[in-house]
């Protein structure tokens, strides 16, 4: 398989080898020639799918021993995938400061697809309650935007316009 990949390589077609790698499940050899020759998008899918193949908890300790500086990109490359039960999951045991980013992407990806309450949650968690309010706001939902601004930061109603 290394002739092959350097076939590839020279080809100017490194992806395909990482892809020969992962079909015959050499992980590693998938995330070392992606990340040699890849953009970083494609060390990202790599990093995804090779911690998908095994399990989150057996990939997630592999990675940490093997590649962990591939961690915390692949948390937000999770998180900008709507892959949030993923990020929180990688996120959750030794990489909870990433946490609040998720709920940030998650809230904005609620606000886009026009579910507020939920949006609501996220933007709370994420320590962002004043994007909640913006949000509120926006949409002309003034006694929501007032209501998160009192429980959130005892303003009142004059304030809040």
């Amino acid at each position: 398989m290394n002739d092959a990949e350097h076939h590839y390589v020279e080809a100017n077609d490194a992806r395909t080898a990482v892809d020969m790698y992962k079909s015959a499940f050499r992980l590693d050899d998938a995330l070392r020639c992606a990340k040699a020759y890849c953009t970083p998008e494609v060390v990202q899918q790599t990093a995804l799918e090779s911690l998908m193949a095994v399990g989150v908890p057996g990939g997630l300790s592999h990675l940490e021993k093997n590649h962990s500086s591939l961690i915390e990109p692949l948390i937000d490359y999770a998180a900008d995938c709507s892959m949030f039960e993923l990020a929180y999951e990688i996120a959750g045991g030794n990489y909870s400061n990433k946490v609040p980013d998720i709920h940030l992407k998650h809230a904005m990806y609620c606000q886009d697809n026009g579910d507020y309450k939920v949006a609501e949650k996220h933007f709370i968690e994420a320590k962002r309650a004043s994007e909640a309010i913006d949000m509120y706001k926006h949409v002309d939902n003034w006694s929501s935007a007032l209501r998160v601004a009192v429980a959130h930061f005892g303003m009142s109603s004059n304030e809040v316009n």
